[in-house]
């Protein structure tokens, strides 16, 4: 496990990387094309241990090796990603972000070999492992990683959650309340970027940099990570966990449409609200992003299951109804009536009427729903997404996860194709498993209801899964 050093190293250690505007590579100011790839981490999780009496306790995600202790299966990715960009084009330069060690890099190809070198003043800003803790929302403490174990079904589901806390390590080594965290943070200058550690800001200064600096230069935006259900206003890649606090007994005054202080990861909701012109420029003629992460939510994901059911290989029309039940919802039955009564309750993004139809007496079962409703929640869902405002900001077209698709790591190679990700699709591509999960109707129903287009890969129809979003 990695621990920070002594108090006054720190200090030392985490000065501003940045002295007022972001500063370009020089090996980027001269190239005609760069490309811009982002790695997250393998953040810790529960697991259940069978021989422990049901209890969940702390995991953490052990690194792919691929012969380089450390890395997080995104670096691994990214530089995957490189090498086969690289191979077609040894002029280009490749910024590479990994928010896991907190490094800034670039990628080259010099005399046939990848060289991967550190970007010079730039202060390296890791994550620390003792940093993450688990949110209690009622007594909203945040406390360590217990040895003993979670004593509940699954902490996903029964409102325990980790998340990503920097610096809280250095408050307490015991639980500590959200509002004293902030309060020593505000007091020892760490609130905010750059203090807090690597984030998706100092990525979105890059590019902005770039639209400055060498504008139409930007070739590809990758983002690897694990993505957030786009259900949720806040949805992005999780690069690191950390969370936003909106609510909560913080101190600290957020507005609705700015980034909040205390935050690393992507954002749909706030992270494109105030980007300069220089964002757009940045990007080539051709350039297009990709989110190489899940889009996933269990409730929506319910619905979809029994509206592909109901219509077997028939196309949706709105005057078709559907039966759904409570079961594979994962929700109590308050949260279910809620789903269709109130749907995106808290958003502000864009709402969806109430759904017709009703619950059942036992509050099992939500009868009558009806196409047109199908057609305006999953168009909205779509509409939500990191995808879709990335491709607005950027003025270019982004691959990424559908509604209720989640992402999986290859393991097999498809002709000169890197191992990267894809969304299963049950034909063995990309998998060798013998009974791989499959997506291929619910893309298929995104293709024929929303005529969503697919970017390339092995599948004959939908490639790697991943969608293309439209500016």
């Amino acid at each position: 496990m990695r621990e920070r050093g002594r108090f006054e190293q720190e200090l030392l250690m985490l000065r501003e990387p940045f002295n007022g505007e972001f500063t370009l590579p020089s090996e980027v100011k001269k190239a005609q094309h760069c490309i811009v790839l982002v790695a997250g981490s393998e953040y810790p999780r529960f697991e259940k241990n069978p021989r422990r009496d049901g209890r969940w306790y702390p995991k953490r995600v052990v690194p792919e090796r691929d012969g380089r202790m450390g890395h997080s299966h995104w670096r691994t990715k990214c530089l995957r990603l490189a090498e086969n960009r690289l191979a077609r084009n040894p002029a280009l330069v490749v910024m590479l972000f990994d928010l896991d060690q907190g490094s800034f890099e670039t990628v080259q190809l010099r005399r046939g070999k990848v060289m991967i070198t550190p970007v010079p003043g730039f202060i390296p800003l890791p994550m620390v492992d003792s940093d993450y803790r688990v949110i209690n929302p009622v007594t909203q403490e945040l406390s360590p990683l217990s040895k003993a174990g979670v004593p509940q079904k699954d902490p996903f589901l029964t409102g325990v959650s980790v998340a990503y806390c920097p610096h809280i390590s250095q408050v307490s080594s015991g639980a500590v309340p959200v509002a004293d965290w902030v309060k020593w943070l505000s007091k020892n200058r760490k609130l905010g970027h750059p203090h807090l550690g690597l984030g998706i800001e100092h990525v979105y200064e890059a590019i902005e940099a770039i639209g400055k600096q060498r504008p139409g230069s930007l070739a590809e935006f990758h983002l690897f990570g694990h993505a957030s259900s786009s259900h949720d206003d806040a949805n992005g890649t999780a690069f690191v966990n950390t969370y936003e606090w909106r609510g909560w007994n913080t101190g600290l005054s957020m507005p609705a449409n700015r980034r909040s202080p205390l935050d690393l990861d992507a954002r749909a909701h706030v992270d494109f609200a105030a980007r300069s012109k220089s964002f757009a420029g940045a990007f080539a003629t051709d350039a297009f992003s990709q989110v190489w992460g899940c889009n996933w939510h269990r409730p929506s994901h319910a619905i979809m299951h029994e509206v592909l059911r109901t219509l077997g290989r028939k196309p949706l029309t709105d005057t078709h109804t559907f039966v759904i039940p409570i079961g594979n919802t994962h929700l109590d039955p308050k949260e279910f009536e809620k789903l269709f009564t109130q749907p995106f309750a808290r958003s502000s993004i864009k709402p969806v009427s109430r759904a017709p139809g009703s619950l059942s007496a036992n509050k099992t079962v939500w009868s009558g729903l009806t196409g047109k409703w199908i057609r305006e929640y999953y168009a909205a869902l779509l509409d939500r997404t990191y995808m879709k405002r990335l491709a607005r900001a950027s003025g270019h077209h982004v691959l990424g996860g559908l509604p209720t698709t989640y992402s999986d790591y290859d393991n097999k190679m498809h002709g000169s194709e890197p191992m990267l990700s894809h969304i299963p699709m049950g034909t063995g591509l990309y998998r060798r498993d013998t009974n791989p999960p499959t997506f291929v109707r619910r893309l298929g129903f995104f293709r024929d209801t929303f005529q969503v287009t697919f970017g390339p890969g092995a599948h004959p129809k939908y490639g790697r899964g991943f969608a293309w979003y439209e500016p």
